[in-house]
């Protein structure tokens, strides 16, 4: 995950932010009545309005408000950063007088090693910093602005998955071309001078990385402490964030997947990935179900796939980038998906309408089967239509999983 691999959040920053509440409560309760005072001034000062806080409410400066204060305060630092690029760097870049300090092979062609930076900077400084600056004292209306950018619509793509999916999927490349031409550069180093950067130009490139995934990180923090009646809408903040996270990680994911008969592309975006169980189980007849095997599933928007994850033969597994040999798809226009499975568990089903075979899958965890449930109710046909395609047998089958001999789970199909 982006998450993991390449922005490891710490914890410092919310423990300001509960060190700093706990002094400012300190002062509320045993300061001076003077402080209490300057205390109360402010509250009345403030909108009555506010639904980060009543003025009457000692209370009013909460941890949510806090937290609100963090998002906001990072967000104008991460704009001036960006700033701070574009000036210092991207645009000596292109200027006539400095060519020569640049080396041949990227001359005038900032975008490779800065991407999309123009374009993050444009969307942050235009669009969502004002927007959240304009809602400051609304956790709701925060969150409304986080949902707005991050859907799709019919007017315009998700500007958070089309900005950054740009620049994460640049991000290597962007690397090994600024290692071999610009670490040694007089021109990056007179750059890096003129911005007055302590560090080096590689780690202010991870900045919209870092970025992209700390906003789940800050709404996640304020569902935790905000108050009840806005959690709803900071619930469904949080999930839009994790869900582009996911596709963003998603796109940037090498995925080599070798034997699919046809154009990958035209399957469209990747939504959704996990390894699972898969058992094997006929639809039309009552019977038992297949061993377990495990395999990696990747849902596009043209249909799901069913992969084994394989490394390189004569190769140290553990050095050796992964692949997945494509067994099976089952298309979107034929999806059947059943929440619940003819042998119990926490396992959900999914097949083919044009075949007899079904596949009870298993995810590792339940945060993993949730996000599948909630993305194939989606997609697929509503419940009640489930309940009539499935053959009455069901009922009363009970899965035989544990007591399959070892003939019988030699003799089971592969999926």
């Amino acid at each position: 995950m982006i998450t993991m691999t390449l922005f490891n959040p710490g914890t410092s920053w919310i423990h300001r932010i509960l060190f700093n509440y706990k002094l400012i409560y300190s002062t509320i309760r045993i300061g001076s009545k003077h402080d209490v005072a300057n205390v109360r001034n402010l509250q009345c000062c403030s909108n009555a309005d506010s639904p980060l806080g009543s003025p009457q409410s000692p209370h009013s400066i909460s941890i949510e408000s806090f937290v609100v204060a963090e998002l906001l305060s990072t967000e104008r630092t991460y704009v001036a950063e960006l700033e701070s690029l574009v000036e210092h760097y991207v645009e000596p870049f292109h200027s006539p007088d400095l060519q020569q300090g640049v080396a041949l092979p990227i001359r005038g062609r900032s975008d490779l090693v800065f991407g999309n930076l123009r374009e993050l900077l444009h969307f942050h400084s235009r669009f969502l910093l004002p927007e959240l600056l304009a809602n400051e004292n609304s956790s709701a209306g925060i969150c409304r602005v986080f949902i707005q950018h991050a859907n799709s619509n019919e007017i315009y793509d998700s500007r958070f998955l089309s900005l950054y999916h740009a620049y994460c999927q640049n991000k290597a490349a962007s690397d090994a071309i600024r290692k071999e031409f610009c670490e040694m550069s007089s021109f990056f180093a007179d750059c890096q001078r003129r911005a007055g950067h302590p560090l080096p130009l590689g780690a202010y490139l991870l900045k919209p990385v870092q970025r992209i995934t700390k906003y789940q990180l800050l709404l996640r923090e304020l569902e935790r402490h905000c108050r009840p009646e806005v959690r709803p809408e900071v619930a469904a903040a949080l999930s839009t964030m994790l869900e582009l996270l996911a596709q963003i990680n998603a796109a940037i994911h090498q995925l080599h997947i070798s034997g699919f008969n046809g154009d990958l592309r035209l399957l469209g975006p990747l939504r959704l990935q996990s390894e699972c169980d898969v058992y094997q189980f006929s639809r039309k007849k009552k019977g038992k179900t297949s061993r377990a095997q495990r395999r990696h599933l990747f849902m596009f928007d043209g249909g799901i796939l069913f992969c084994k994850k394989r490394n390189p033969p004569n190769q140290p597994s553990s050095l050796d980038p992964e692949y997945y040999e494509h067994k099976m798809c089952i298309p979107m226009s034929s999806l059947g998906f059943s929440e619940l499975s003819r042998s119990g568990g926490p396992r959900f089903e999914l097949w083919d309408e044009a075949k007899s075979d079904a596949y009870a899958i298993e995810t590792v965890d339940v945060e993993q089967r949730q996000r599948w449930i909630q993305r194939l109710s989606r997609i697929a046909p509503r419940e009640e239509q489930l309940i009539r395609q499935r053959p009455k047998s069901w009922a009363s089958t009970i899965s035989n999983d544990s007591t399959c001999s070892s003939s019988t789970r030699s003799s089971d199909s592969e999926v």
